[in-house]
């Protein structure tokens, strides 16, 4: 009967997990006004896993003794630290909210990636100080900017610390 409950828990655990995993992957959009959802989203899995990681060392303490059980001490207080660090940039774009960017001799370019996503779409330019940015934005967004294969200036709205684009004018 024991065995049943955990077999529920775990499933109900990786059903979770697949719903956050879809949302994140096919829901959410790369820019736009809901972009810091999908951050918060791709966070949250690498959380989860890490928490999952955390949960099972915690049963392997019970087990083992000595350098052992230090080992795994040290590496749950190091999971543990990454948990807390992970969410960082989304708590300090949510303190400071978007900001605008100036850039010029802007392109959109595109990058294959080895993520579930095959490819990857970015505008990229410099600021008036020379500075240059590189940021993710849509694939619906690459496709509206596309036809104009190269711009003068463009203003971006974006969050500064998760580097996701809001607006593109």
């Amino acid at each position: 009967m024991e065995k049943n409950k955990v077999s529920t828990k775990s499933l109900v655990f990786w059903i979770a997990i697949l719903v956050v995993l879809f949302v994140d992957i096919f829901l959410l959009p790369k820019s736009g006004n809901l972009v810091l959802l999908d951050e918060i989203f791709d966070t949250l899995i690498i959380i989860i896993f890490l928490g999952y990681i955390i949960y099972m060392l915690t049963k392997l303490i019970k087990i083992n003794t000595g350098i052992k059980r230090i080992v795994v001490i040290l590496i749950i207080i190091i999971f543990s630290g990454i948990i807390i660090y992970l969410p960082k940039n989304i708590i300090l774009d949510i303190i400071h909210g978007p900001v605008e960017l100036q850039l010029y001799n802007t392109k959109i370019y595109k990058r294959t990636s080895t993520s579930i996503v095959g490819l990857r779409y970015y505008v990229m330019g410099e600021d008036n100080k020379g500075k240059r940015y590189s940021l993710e934005i849509s694939s619906d967004d690459a496709d509206r900017l596309s036809s104009k294969y190269f711009y003068k200036a463009s203003s971006i709205r974006y969050y500064k610390n998760t580097e996701r684009v809001i607006s593109i004018n």
